[in-house]
């Protein structure tokens, strides 16, 4: 626990022969001190209160330094209810930077530069998403984060339903501003008493539990993924590409769309694609199945890339990010009519032939702790942990059954 007091610093000495008013801050067995701009001689300070005696020429000081007390122990109490480590030195600095003036979409700039700069496309690209449906919403530049209150996320909520909204994209908006306000927070742009979602101090803040999806897991039959299979497209259809490439993702596990865009040549090793999945970082060796490789045959070119999505002239993780989801979009576009080519009901995704892949498994007999009932775990964590239990060859015998 860190304590403060307000000292007359007598071993030093300024110009004026005084001595400095200083608040002293104390944590771990460390001290550091902050200085006010006033002084005092020995004769006008009272030793046992901490504070200037009726003699002082600057009759308010006493109330000054009284405030500047209490304040320093606000910040300790609100870094206690943060229920963190701090060092002193994050008590000082948190005392010292009082709430800086910074709108909420500059900080949403800000947050969104330095993600870009780590490396983040994806994040950027939802706080981005974010700021965007904010700044539609408030219609003004000067929002502060005083101003997003409990009234405020709830006209906001209701601005997102009025769009049109998914439960969960409006959870994704609604967690980015939370984070957002969290960010202001741990960089003094606001005060953490002005927080207006709910915790466990907050108890009548603004839940974001209800915002929590569980979307239901959409995939086809082996009967219907037949239908796509079965279909016939001629090579300059632009329906040709979407084609194999949803069909490649269900011949590869479902692979991701993003690494399917990512794959190169290198990563082909024999029957094998090896590869680290973008999402997660984990490590896949999966076996090419024939109609695979035949895809794989049609775009192999000189490019270092397999597929026709990326090239040379997307060099850094947000043009390739860009990129990625301009053609995804369009992608998504194309499935949809060919699902009604193949007299699907069923609105089709890219996402579709990773959950088709894990159903077709669960209706072929596989072993249900290896499918871990495929995509039904509350989150793809779960399910991926069943699946690392198992060797490649396994599943790539298993794999083998979706032909």
């Amino acid at each position: 626990m860190a304590s403060i007091k307000i000292i007359l610093r007598t071993e030093k000495t300024l110009k004026n022969e005084q001595h400095p008013i200083a608040i002293r801050f104390t944590k771990d067995r460390k001290t550091k001190y902050v200085h006010f701009s006033f002084s005092s001689s020995k004769s006008h300070w009272d030793f046992k209160k901490d504070r200037p005696n009726s003699k002082h020429p600057q009759k308010k000081l006493k109330n000054y330094l009284n405030k500047q007390e209490t304040k320093a122990e606000d910040v300790i109490i609100d870094l206690e209810r943060e229920d963190k480590e701090y060092s002193i030195s994050e008590l000082v600095n948190r005392y010292k930077n009082e709430s800086r003036s910074i709108t909420v979409f500059d900080c949403f700039d800000e947050r969104i530069e330095g993600l870009k700069k780590a490396g983040k496309i994806g994040n950027s690209l939802v706080y981005t998403d974010t700021k965007n449906t904010v700044d539609d919403f408030y219609k003004k530049t000067n929002l502060s984060f005083t101003d997003i209150n409990f009234a405020f996320l709830t006209k906001f909520l209701e601005h997102l339903q009025e769009k049109g909204n998914t439960p969960g994209g409006i959870g994704v908006r609604m967690r980015t501003l939370r984070a957002l306000y969290n960010h202001a927070i741990n960089n003094n742009y606001v005060k953490p008493e002005h927080y207006p979602f709910k915790t466990n101090f907050n108890k009548g803040g603004f839940d974001l539990s209800k915002f929590k999806s569980d979307p239901a897991r959409k995939a086809l039959t082996k009967e219907e993924i037949d239908k796509i299979r079965n279909l016939d497209f001629d090579h300059s259809s632009e329906l040709f590409d979407s084609w194999n490439y949803f069909l490649f993702s269900y011949y590869m596990r479902g692979m991701n769309f993003t690494d399917i865009a990512n794959l190169k040549r290198t990563d082909i090793v024999g029957e094998k694609i090896t590869y680290i999945r973008s999402k997660t970082g984990k490590r896949f060796v999966i076996k090419i199945l024939p109609p695979a490789q035949t895809i794989i045959d049609h775009y192999i070119s000189d490019s270092e890339f397999v597929f026709p999505i990326l090239s040379d002239i997307h060099k850094t993780p947000e043009s390739k990010k860009n990129r990625i989801k301009k053609v995804l979009r369009k992608l998504n576009e194309y499935l949809k009519e060919i699902g009604k080519k193949a007299e699907i009901e069923m609105l089709l995704t890219s996402y579709t032939a990773r959950h088709t892949w894990a159903n077709v498994m669960k209706h072929l007999g596989k072993s249900t702790s290896l499918i871990s009932d495929a995509m039904g775990h509350q989150t793809e964590e779960v399910t991926k942990g069943y699946l690392e239990s198992f060797g490649n060859d396994e599943l790539d015998e298993m794999n083998e059954g979706i032909l």
